[in-house]
């Protein structure tokens, strides 16, 4: 199974719907750093980490670390 991985710094609730049907073909992992949102009933994956805010940017910290680690086929 192909995997992908979705950058963003928060998870909407109106994406939560797409990110489920994906699931269901592809392993996909969300990484934010929002609250958390996956449920009982949600099939995709999400990994949570911290983010600073300099000006108008968000900046995420260790996600070339996990992007290294991991071995995803897709990056979004």
């Amino acid at each position: 199974m192909k995997k992908v991985i979705i950058l963003q710094n928060l998870v909407p609730h109106y994406r939560k719907p797409v990110y489920n049907a994906l699931a269901l073909k592809y392993d996909v992992t969300i990484l934010h750093s929002g609250n958390p949102s996956v449920t009982e009933s949600d099939v995709y994956k999400e990994i949570i980490v911290k983010s600073n805010k300099i000006w108008k940017f968000y900046f995420q910290k260790n996600v070339f670390k996990i992007i290294k680690d991991n071995s995803y086929n897709c990056y979004v």
